[in-house]
């Protein structure tokens, strides 16, 4: 059996990185025999005749996507593609945002044949067993399908009790080489599960309350291959993981008795972190720790079920500060019982603490508890349209608040803040920002060059030099300032930083040139 994996697009806003889910699938059925391909539409420019070409070569028995509400009419668009070109494969989807809408994605979608509920990695091999006449559908747990004109669904499959028995994530499904250009962090699962259950979030009724722990030995086992493959930072993607802290002091030590040097970003609620776990994270690289705040707002926070308070937000982020380890907060606006005093209230709040700070609007996805019980929160769902549900678009209202207004409150922060990064920006291409945030800054410009290249296929469309013989000596012997020349039109970055960037690319081989009597060729190194 043959076994497509599509990883769909999403805005850059979002920070595109490889899919873990995808690799873990990847690593789980490459382990059983299967054999597997990522299809990877979300570090290149999309198009139709990349889904037909990867199909015509591959020719795959299933195809799978991932996708949560924010990509899901992408995930859709490419599965009946897919369906039109290769009718005989079965397309399968899986998410969050499947997994708490099987019978309404199967019912507006007949392109789309099964929907996996639920954790994936058992669930996956033996769906492929089935279609592989080994078993029958309805022996599958944790499935939806349509089956002689009705939708049928077999019972939930528990959680994975031992994360442990998983395979190690098999990061070379991806071309990794677009991946590190963009300097993205090697994305890192220790634990899953959350005890908290905000009402705005989906997380732990995918993964459950209770907190199921890997082997720090086999964490760090992970992040340390990453590293070997060019990866220099690490993003903890637990929802929570500083939930257990001998969990997190273990896999503290462990980095450092392996003398591992890398930047790592991790995500935390206020009220579980203190100096003691916060000086051993330092110590093991921790850069970065991202916290839903969410509101400025007690009675918002209280409405939310965040269990948290004011007070504990303003001494974690001093907490923070005192490490050396710089704090992130994020915000959501429209939340239940949201005012305009309250938005003003959370923006004040937000300014108050001195730190980098950003707002998302609240979108009720499919499996949250806001979502099922809008009406008693107090809130009105505007439309099921999944292309707005990016939390940039109001798609809900408060009693107290139109859609209208928390766009308008959100665009003008947006505004200013995006007139802020622009001066930043300026100021560090012309070498003259001496301010903080310097090396964020030009970390930031390269990251955006990188994308432009992938988002817009510019390596592709402007990577061959023709008939080399015309170029002098020295443009033979390096035909790279040729390269920087075009992507510097193309881009409208300095030719200087271009050709600094593409240098690095080079030399990182992630890029390569292909030298032949006819032309120059530069590529991608897609692992």
């Amino acid at each position: 059996m043959k076994v497509l994996l599509v990883q769909p697009p999403y805005p850059f806003s979002e920070f595109p990185k490889p899919s873990w889910a995808l690799m873990s699938l990847g690593a789980v059925l490459r382990q059983r025999g299967v054999e597997v391909k990522v299809l990877d539409l979300l570090s290149t420019r999309y198009s139709d005749q990349k889904i037909e070409d990867c199909l015509a070569r591959f020719q795959p028995d299933i195809i799978g996507s991932t996708s949560v509400t924010m990509n899901f009419p992408s995930a859709v668009k490419i599965l009946k593609r897919c369906k039109a070109v290769s009718p005989e494969s079965a397309t399968v989807m899986g998410g969050p945002h499947v997994t708490f809408t099987a019978q309404e994605t199967l019912s507006y979608f007949p392109e789309v044949d099964i929907i996996v509920r639920g954790e994936g990695e058992e669930t996956l091999p033996e769906l492929v067993a089935a279609l592989d006449g080994e078993k029958k559908l309805q022996e599958v747990k944790g499935l939806t399908f349509r089956q002689n004109g009705t939708i049928q669904e077999t019972e939930d499959r528990p959680f994975i009790p031992d994360i442990n028995l998983l395979s190690q994530p098999e990061r070379t499904l991806f071309p990794l080489s677009r991946y590190l250009a963009m300097r993205v962090p090697a994305s890192v699962l220790t634990s899953r599960g959350c005890p908290t259950g905000c009402s705005f979030c989906v997380g732990y009724r995918m993964t459950g309350r209770k907190g199921r722990f890997r082997d720090p030995l086999r964490v760090v086992d992970e992040i340390e291959s990453a590293h070997l493959l060019g990866f220099e930072d690490i993003c903890i993607d637990d929802d929570l993981f500083t939930r257990n802290r001998r969990h997190v002091f273990s896999i503290c030590e462990e980095i450092g008795r392996r003398g591992l040097k890398f930047k790592m970003y991790i995500f935390a609620r206020v009220d579980t972190v203190n100096p003691e776990l916060l000086k051993k994270l330092k110590e093991a690289g921790c850069a970065m720790i991202c916290f839903g705040l969410e509101s400025g707002n007690q009675k918002i926070l209280d409405l939310a079920h965040k269990r948290t308070t004011i007070e504990k937000a303003r001494r974690a982020m001093q907490y923070c500060k005192d490490a050396g380890i710089a704090p992130l907060g994020s915000f959501i606006l429209g939340l239940p019982g949201e005012t305009r005093e309250t938005m003003e209230e959370t923006l004040s709040f937000a300014q108050s603490l001195g730190i980098p700070h950003g707002f998302h609007v609240l979108s009720p996805f499919p499996g949250t508890r806001i979502r099922e019980k809008a009406e008693e929160y107090g809130i009105k769902i505007l439309t099921d349209d999944w292309s707005l549900y990016d939390a940039d678009h109001a798609v809900t209202e408060t009693e107290a608040l139109s859609a209208a207004e928390v766009e308008r409150f959100a665009k003008t922060f947006f505004q200013n803040l995006g007139t802020e990064i622009e001066n930043m920006t300026k100021a560090t291409l012309a070498g003259t920002y001496a301010g903080p945030y310097r090396e964020e800054m030009e970390k930031r410009l390269e990251v955006d060059f990188a994308w432009k290249l992938l988002s817009g296929d510019l390596l592709e469309e402007l990577g061959k030099i023709p008939n080399p013989e015309h170029l002098s000596p020295c443009e033979k012997d390096d035909p790279l300032p040729l390269l920087a020349q075009r992507m510097a039109a193309a881009t409208s970055f300095p030719l200087g930083f271009v050709e600094a960037k593409l240098r690095k690319f080079s030399e990182r081989k992630f890029i390569i040139c292909q030298k032949t009597s006819e032309s120059y060729h530069w590529q991608w190194k897609d692992i």
